[in-house]
């Protein structure tokens, strides 16, 4: 009989132990599953983003309107990015896209107006030796992911996620130095 109560004593003690493990150990488990569940959400719109990219560039190099006016037609490389994204539960409200080619020897920007985009600059084009036509699309990253390591002082607001895509204009009449 003496040893039942040195068993409680120390099973007291023992769950004691566990207790304070469990709040050291509780808050970094949270932490870790949130940047989990907040990294996979990210790479889910980013990859989002670069199939809109990829896209629209295709798109665009395939588009004949190049030659006729000298720019692309954004509206419709636009909605081609943004039914995508929208499709993927993105929204598009923040959505920068830029467009740009070298049709006719000269590097055009045609959207935006300005030339700048949030996360990229886009004064200096591609170094590539054949006609081109580049997509870049932009998205504040909040957009993409919940923000869920705000709580823990680990704030995404400020970043943008940024993806751009250059292809070969197929019709061009200027053949690339790699072309046999």
């Amino acid at each position: 009989m003496p040893r039942q109560p040195m068993k409680s004593r120390l099973r007291g003690r023992r769950s004691g132990a566990v207790v304070v493990e469990l709040m050291i150990a509780l808050p970094i488990l949270v932490i870790a599953l949130f940047a989990i569940i907040e990294f996979g959400l990210w790479m889910s719109g980013k990859q989002r983003l670069e199939m809109a990219a990829r896209i629209a560039a295709e798109a665009a190099s395939k588009s004949a309107s190049i030659e006729r006016l000298s720019s692309l037609d954004g509206t419709e490389i636009k909605t081609k990015i943004y039914r995508y994204l929208e499709n993927g539960g993105i929204p598009t409200e923040n959505v920068q896209v830029a467009l740009m080619h070298n049709v006719g020897n000269e590097s055009i920007v045609v959207d935006p107006p300005d030339g700048t985009l949030i996360g990229m600059d886009l004064s200096e084009p591609p170094q590539v030796d054949c006609e081109y036509v580049r997509v870049v699309v932009s998205i504040p990253t909040n957009d993409i992911t919940p923000n869920l390591l705000e709580l823990f002082l680990l704030d995404v607001s400020g970043l943008t996620t940024t993806h751009s895509k250059t292809y070969r204009y197929e019709l061009g009449l200027t053949p690339c130095d790699n072309d046999d």
